[in-house]
């Protein structure tokens, strides 16, 4: 294994880690033996980050005198990672008294002032991005870094000047770096708060108080209301089915807030043919067929493909018309992550299972994208956390949900709340796209100035 040989790094010299750093691996951990009068605290892999330490969780265990000398832990001492994430490395700054660590952790203490934690530190990640420290490491399923595959590795050794310089910069670097990230964390965590408070404004009415100056004064949404409920017991009344609630019940419900004179409340019941779920028996995989969506494909009000499962064509012709849903149609995580929605494109054929919930409208006038703004605003999402059950893993029966209120405008509204609601999310899309790819350039810069200093490329890695 050797570094690129390119740039400044070729006119350096290097040595194996083991010839300027003495390694330690950590205390075996026997349960027999853990319990004991010299308690003391310990790392494992998992406290460590790259460059930093998360000491939210740090347990004890018994350590004798001869293991406390073997096991310390000193300022300066770089802790390396034997599995798991193999190589993350962080150097110890006595965040924590007499501290030790197990042998999930190799030490690392340099043996003389020719080189610095921070250096090795660097290299290390150096190792790490370009591939080095994987390869190094034994296993399949879970990969190890042995003592010797560790002390073999190869250590740039440029005059300690240079390494303390390179290092000032980095710091220097990574801390630019860290601001402009939190700058834009700040800046997403704006755009989900913005797309919030338009859809609690799309809720209210506060959205369209301007379209309905002009039109509101036109329509009825209480009128809306009863015509599509008579309009639905038509339709199920011929085919025999049974119709959950009817136009005498209007007059009966609380209003949750005040909506705008032409809007209606209603309950979910009263506008779907039904509301329920897919499939519960056990399905054929194959590589290439059908794809069966589940809660987990729905996000960010789409259904996502990549990574579904897929079914035959057999096995999805057998299916009930409640497992194939129809373009205009909204589906709802009830298992899991509750409350996501989205509205079924046309032109995609898919099945979905138990986990998701299927809103049918049949042959209303009612909007989709108004219904979903209505599902995804604060207020729903509130109700639907309300009426969720289950505690390892959260569920919301679509009896519950159908008796959920929700407030309903007019035709003519629905289309321009959807409109507006489209155009000013597809604007935040755009914002936050350009906040990914900042994001992005931010991340880069320690991995050039990286590149800068160990001979290689990484803006193509």
């Amino acid at each position: 294994m050797t570094h690129p040989a390119s740039g400044t790094a070729a006119q350096w010299p290097t040595l194996r880690l083991g010839e300027i750093a003495d390694t330690q691996l950590g205390k075996t951990i026997n349960p027999r033996t853990k319990g004991g009068p010299r308690q003391r605290p310990y790392l494992r892999n998992a406290n460590v980050r790259w460059g930093s330490f998360d000491l939210s969780d740090v347990a004890t265990m018994h350590f004798s005198e001869a293991e406390s000398t073997t096991f310390d832990l000193k300022s300066g001492d770089l802790l390396v990672c034997e599995g798991g994430m193999v190589g993350r490395a962080a150097i110890w700054d006595n965040a924590i008294d007499n501290c030790h660590f197990q042998n999930a952790l190799h030490r690392v203490r340099p043996k003389n002032g020719g080189i610095s934690s921070d250096w090795l530190l660097e290299n290390l990640r150096w190792l790490s991005i370009t591939g080095q420290l994987a390869e190094a490491a034994q296993g399949v399923t879970i990969q190890h870094l042995s003592q010797k595959q560790l002390r073999e590795l190869p250590i740039f050794m440029p005059p300690r000047e240079l390494q303390d310089s390179f290092v000032g910069r980095l710091v220097l670097v990574r801390g630019l770096a860290d601001s402009a990230n939190v700058n834009l964390n700040i800046a997403r965590r704006a755009l989900n708060d913005f797309r919030q408070s338009v859809l609690e404004s799309a809720c209210t009415g506060q959205l369209t108080d301007d379209w309905r100056r002009i039109h509101g004064w036109e329509v009825d949404g209480l009128q809306l209301l009863r015509d599509v409920i008579a309009e639905r017991k038509a339709r199920l009344s011929s085919t025999r089915a049974r119709v959950r609630s009817g136009t005498t019940e209007l007059a009966r419900r609380a209003t949750p807030f005040d909506i705008p004179d032409t809007w209606s409340w209603a309950i979910w019941d009263d506008l779907a043919d039904w509301i329920t779920y897919g499939f519960t028996r056990p399905m054929p995989h194959v590589e290439r067929g059908i794809p069966i969506v589940t809660a987990k494909n729905i996000r960010d009000g789409i259904i996502d493909f990549t990574g579904a499962d897929q079914t035959t064509h057999e096995a999805f012709v057998s299916l009930s018309d409640k497992d194939i849903p129809r373009a205009g149609e909204i589906l709802l995580t009830k298992d899991g992550s509750i409350g996501r929605a989205a509205v079924v494109p046309a032109g995609q054929t898919f099945c979905i299972n138990q986990s998701v919930a299927i809103i049918r409208f049949g042959a209303t006038v009612l909007n989709p994208r108004f219904l979903m703004a209505m599902i995804e605003s604060p207020f729903t999402q509130r109700l639907i956390a309300e009426a969720a059950k289950g505690s390892a893993i959260q569920h919301i029966a679509i009896t519950a949900f159908g008796r959920l209120p929700v407030p309903i405008a007019p035709v003519e509204e629905q289309n321009e709340i959807a409109r507006r609601v489209d155009s000013l999310f597809a604007t935040a899309d755009e914002i936050l796209n350009r906040i990914n790819r900042s994001s992005k350039a931010v991340d880069l810069v320690s991995g050039s100035l990286l590149s800068e200093a160990f001979g290689a490329d990484l803006t193509n890695a």
